[in-house]
């Protein structure tokens, strides 16, 4: 999978429904190997630069908060909420961006 670029909506969907199969894989299991930091750093690899500041920003917080590093869900979290962002009807960056071309600009 290549890097997301930021603003791509689809790309995003597809990434978080990927991240879903993985996370339903690692359910119920004591260890697993998605859980790694190393893989969840890859996983972070395809995000785009803001969004992977962000997401170092939830790391350190997460850590000072409960004293160990984040799991495969934490990053599933972050990316939903990325994704509903991302995808939202009125104050997505494109529904911005049509009001400004439907009202601001004319």
């Amino acid at each position: 999978m290549a890097q997301i670029r930021f603003g791509d909506a689809k790309g995003f969907r597809k990434f978080y429904n990927f991240l879903l199969k993985c996370k339903s894989i690692s359910d119920g299991q004591k260890w697993n190997t998605l859980d790694k930091p190393e893989m969840i750093c890859l996983l972070v690899s395809k995000l785009p630069g803001g969004l992977m500041e962000r997401w170092y920003r939830i790391v350190q917080d997460f850590r000072r908060r409960h004293l160990k590093e984040p799991a495969l869900v934490q990053f599933v979290d972050f990316i939903e909420q990325e994704t509903i962002l991302m995808n939202d009807p009125l104050f997505s960056t494109e529904a911005v961006q049509e009001y400004t071309k439907k009202y601001v600009n004319n």
